[in-house]
């Protein structure tokens, strides 16, 4: 046995004090590494009702351990107490000289002193074989020795590369133990690490939604952590990680994520829940004054970067099929280009002339066929919007040869037209229906007309076999014919048409 508080440790094996709240609260963290990797292991000792003049730190079975590194670590903060008064004291944890004596006891594996400016303070660190009576309570143990006259309120200890991360997954228990100075008195505090903290993370591309959905899964020590708040971070490179937004972990430690994305990019998910108090972590305490606090370490843990491929948008013209056709007429149906159920999947004429339709108002090349600018614009694009403040009526743009059935002051439908050719004029300005004919006869041109709306004189907005992606007409407004009876009826008698 070493020192004092291991005599006390053996007396309550047999005498199962009470606990008494709210002493001392001790919190363990480290970084996550692969199984085996040394890491860095922050010690938090937080103030509490009482200071320590000895205090005894035992590290967890299963852990790795190198007591003779050359740095071990350092104090980050610190407070002595001594007969002036508490002290807000930090400084580095060195290796003692050979053969220096820890805690009144010679031949320990290890010595290093806590340089704290105001004074030194001994560590003894020793291995715990098993068959150790201490065994039962860590693997390593640590002992803390003030100089007489001082005692340890508080304490944040950085030990570098001292412990190494386990090999098997389960609850690592720390366990730190309080001497006042009457060993009787002394008290416990306990910090479980649910190791390891494995956070996955894979990601795929969904076509139709032109989202990265991206699913993943948190646990620690075996177990799923429910309800965890994660951080979602996106980038061109997994080096500039810029954009970022949340999720959380469900019911099974899983979650899943979408984030819309129009090129490759490169996601990584971080998880940071905070410490938690264990009720379940005081059980059996091993001093007279019990176990005053458990605790649930804190997690910090990163994924490895996944990423998303954005494919290469498919190039659809008249005659394809599929589920990119029908991902196309959904769009065309989103922005009023093709009417509701129109999207069968099988590119047609209809959805010839609302692609027509589409690619006009966006100001693109006026083709029938989807390219990945048309893909891009159909991303991007909203609802057109009437102008000047109709509220019911037609409006025809010439230069974007498309037209459009207001109702309510909102684009219900845009349609494909050809207007004039050139050398034939087409009017321009605010007209009404003044004449509605199902089927009319042009007396100049020898040509039925259906469904023809006339608005100026001898000009109708009317349907017709052949309404190519250019002006083509001797004047007046063609329609497709699967689009006429549609147009006929928005426009009664005496309907607005305005022409521009």
């Amino acid at each position: 046995m070493r020192g004092g508080i291991a005599l006390v440790v053996a007396t309550l094996a047999m005498a199962g004090a009470p606990a008494v709240a709210g002493a001392a609260t001790l919190v363990v963290s480290a970084p996550a590494v692969a199984p085996g990797a040394p890491r860095d292991t922050t010690v938090e000792l937080r103030a509490g009702m009482m200071d320590a003049a000895r205090l005894v730190l035992y590290a967890p079975a299963g852990l790795g351990a190198r007591l003779d590194v050359a740095s071990p670590g350092r104090a980050v903060s610190a407070t002595l107490v001594g007969p002036g008064g508490p002290v807000a004291v930090s400084g580095p944890l060195v290796p003692a000289p050979a053969g220096t004596e820890a805690c009144g006891v010679a031949g320990h594996e290890a010595v290093w002193m806590l340089e704290l400016g105001v004074a030194s303070v001994p560590v003894a660190a020793d291995a715990l074989s098993p068959g150790e009576e201490e065994s039962a309570y860590g693997s390593y143990r640590l002992e803390f020795c003030p100089p007489p006259g001082l005692a340890l309120r508080a304490l944040e200890l950085r030990l570098d590369g001292v412990f190494a991360a386990p090999a098997g997954a389960g609850a690592y228990t720390w366990r730190v133990v309080l001497d006042p100075g009457d060993p009787a008195a002394a008290v416990e505090a306990r910090s479980t690490e649910l190791l390891p903290v494995r956070l996955t993370l894979r990601g795929s591309y969904d076509r139709r939604g032109r989202v990265a959905v991206l699913k993943g899964a948190l646990t620690a020590g075996g177990r799923s952590l429910v309800g965890a708040p994660l951080v979602v971070r996106a980038g061109a490179r997994a080096t500039a990680l810029v954009r970022s937004g949340s999720a959380r972990t469900d019911a099974s430690g899983r979650f899943r994520a979408e984030r819309s994305i129009v090129r490759d990019t490169v996601f990584r998910v971080t998880a940071t829940v905070p410490e938690r108090s264990d009720p379940d972590g005081c059980d059996a305490p091993i001093v007279p004054g019990g176990c005053v606090a458990a605790t649930l370490s804190p997690v910090s843990v990163r994924s490895e970067p996944a990423a998303v491929r954005v494919p290469a948008a498919p190039v659809l013209r008249h005659g394809s099929r599929g589920a990119d056709v029908r991902r196309l007429q959904a769009e065309l149906v989103r922005l009023r280009y093709l009417p509701g159920g129109a999207a069968n999947g099988t590119f047609g004429d209809r959805t010839w002339h609302a692609v027509v339709a589409f690619q006009g108002w966006q100001g693109l090349g006026r083709t029938g066929v989807v390219d990945r600018r048309t893909w891009a614009a159909l991303a991007r694009a909203a609802v057109p919007r009437p102008w000047g403040g109709l509220r019911r009526g037609v409006q025809v743009d010439i230069a974007r040869q498309v037209l459009l059935l207001v109702r309510d002051g909102v684009a219900v439908r845009a349609v494909h037209i050809s207007s004039g050719a050139p050398g034939h004029w087409t009017p321009r300005g605010r007209f009404s229906v003044i004449r509605k004919e199902v089927l009319s006869w042009s007396t100049p041109f020898s040509s039925w007309m259906p469904y023809a709306n006339y608005f100026s004189g001898g000009y109708a907005i009317h349907g017709y076999a052949s309404v190519p992606s250019y002006p083509a007409s001797h004047g007046c407004i063609r329609v497709p014919m699967v689009e006429a009876a549609a147009v006929y009826a928005a426009a009664t008698y005496r309907s607005p048409v305005w022409v521009r």
